[in-house]
């Protein structure tokens, strides 16, 4: 495998040198993870759960918000008042 050496050059490496995991050993850390009914009757219950135009509206204008740039200008307001207009793309030249 290659890796970088302390001067930052590419070098030939084994998977411990640089800090990993043998196969083997990642393979002692996957397992099944534990029985959680609380949580699977949360999950059964949203699968059921209709959303209503109200929480579809919020969850819209959270996604919008998260996924702006941090240096857009967009505000948690402009987000929620963004997924009330419908912006249509015009192809007229």
């Amino acid at each position: 495998m290659l890796g970088f050496n302390k001067n930052g050059e590419i070098e030939e490496v084994n998977c411990n040198q640089m800090g990993g995991n043998t196969m083997a050993e990642r393979k002692l850390a996957l397992k099944r993870a534990p029985k959680r009914p609380e949580l699977d009757a949360l999950y059964e219950k949203s699968r059921k759960h209709e959303l209503s135009n109200e929480e579809l509206k919020v969850q819209r204008a959270s996604f919008v918000y998260g996924n702006a740039p941090e240096d857009s200008g967009i505000t948690k307001e402009s987000a929620k008042a963004s997924v009330t207009r419908l912006r249509l793309k015009s192809n007229a030249v």
